[in-house]
């Protein structure tokens, strides 16, 4: 039993009820509108979630209630919806205006050809944060002047570019995020300029007029992944040194047969904060496709690096796969270079049952590193070890 005082702070608190969350089966219209009610004149945070295809007329009267109270969304999150149900609830914002709107994220648009309308510059001015999934990129894509992020991926399909700039808000952008088909791109170099840009990420086919036309002084962040569609054949992106300010890069490419590699570290030379595979470390740390018989290896580009970071650990053929890091740690130490901080995640289930890679793994890098083990990776070690007793 709720006591009579709790029971009226619960009610009377319209912060309690501004989370609105559309699910089949888990709210009615009636305690719906009540909620509404309850929430008084709090920001709204609206929540449509699952695939409700058999719920369709439900879907139809929840929106006919909730966006009564358009004025009052601040957040929208429409989470794994069925083509059915997400076209009904596209069609329900179109024409609306949404004042408040800062955060929104819609997940699987892969049936949708517009660009949502009530998301542009002129029915949502306060929208800070959008991120859209397979995306279709039609020509009339426009995204708010205020987004300071921006998460987009495309989906794969023969297509026309857009007009870039219309959908980047050049003058207010923190972080970028993009991801999926860009094989058809073709952007000018130093054609985009981000002056606040912090953070940029691409899962994308074709990085490399991108990473040529963006021009973000202030980048402290990039985060690349192979999208494997088509394989890309050269990891480079041919900027030369515009990026050498960059101080955090993560790489999570697979493949270690293409090419690329040395320039890809001369470009980002100023990296402190590196996050490789260890699937790839050779071509990090090995003099592979070298001109010269000096010995250097691309990481040597790296020479104010303070961390590493070693994802998606695996022993297949035990330790050996990270002899050329060692040696790499061992010469830079040799040279008069600082330690390097090393740290160990994502292990993988190739380690045998009582840790014993990963423990020799560790004592080695004591030698010539500070290593450091991720909590996920100390406790699977800690559990395989004492597993049998």
């Amino acid at each position: 039993m709720v006591s009579r005082l709790w029971r009226s702070v619960i009610l009377g608190t319209p912060e309690i009820w501004r989370d609105i969350v559309l699910h089949a089966g888990h709210i009615t219209i009636e305690s719906l509108k009540a909620q509404l009610t309850r929430s008084g004149n709090a920001p709204l945070n609206i929540f449509i979630t699952g695939s409700i295809y058999d719920h369709y007329e439900q879907v139809q009267s929840w929106l006919d209630v909730v966006v009564s109270s358009a004025d009052r969304w601040r957040c929208l999150y429409v989470h794994h919806p069925h083509d059915r149900m997400l076209a009904e609830v596209l069609d329900a914002l179109e024409g609306l205006k949404f004042p408040s709107l800062e955060d929104v994220t819609i997940d699987n648009m892969y049936s949708v050809s517009n660009y949502p309308q009530f998301l542009s510059p002129n029915r949502a001015p306060a929208l800070r944060n959008l991120k859209l999934d397979d995306l279709f990129p039609a020509p009339e894509l426009a995204a708010s002047t205020t987004l300071v992020t921006l998460d987009i991926s495309f989906r794969v399909g023969e297509y026309q570019a857009m007009n870039i700039p219309m959908f980047i808000p050049t003058q207010s952008l923190a972080a970028l995020s993009l991801g999926g088909d860009t094989s058809n791109w073709t952007l000018p170099p130093d054609s985009i300029h981000l002056p606040l840009l912090e953070v940029l990420k691409l899962t994308v086919c074709n990085p490399r007029p991108i990473m040529r036309a963006i021009v973000a002084p202030k980048l402290t962040c990039f985060d690349y992944s192979d999208s494997h569609e088509p394989p890309y054949e050269c990891v480079n992106f041919d900027t030369g040194s515009k990026f050498s300010h960059v101080q955090r890069v993560m790489f999570d490419i697979c493949c270690s047969n293409v090419q690329g590699y040395w320039a890809l570290c001369q470009e980002f030379c100023g990296a402190r904060d590196v996050t490789v595979r260890s699937v790839c470390m050779d071509v990090f740390f090995t003099p592979k496709g070298q001109v010269d018989n000096s010995g250097s290896v691309p990481a040597d580009h790296w020479t104010s690096l303070e961390s590493l970071n070693i994802d998606d650990l695996y022993f297949d053929d035990g330790t050996e796969t990270f002899d050329p890091l060692m040696r790499w740690l061992a010469k830079r130490l040799e040279s008069g270079g600082p330690r390097v901080s090393v740290r160990l995640s994502g292990l993988s289930a190739s380690e045998p049952a009582d840790g014993t890679d990963l423990h020799d793994l560790y004592h080695k890098l004591q030698t010539c590193s500070n290593p450091i083990m991720d909590k996920a990776v100390l406790c699977s070690s800690v559990h395989c070890s004492t597993s049998s007793g």
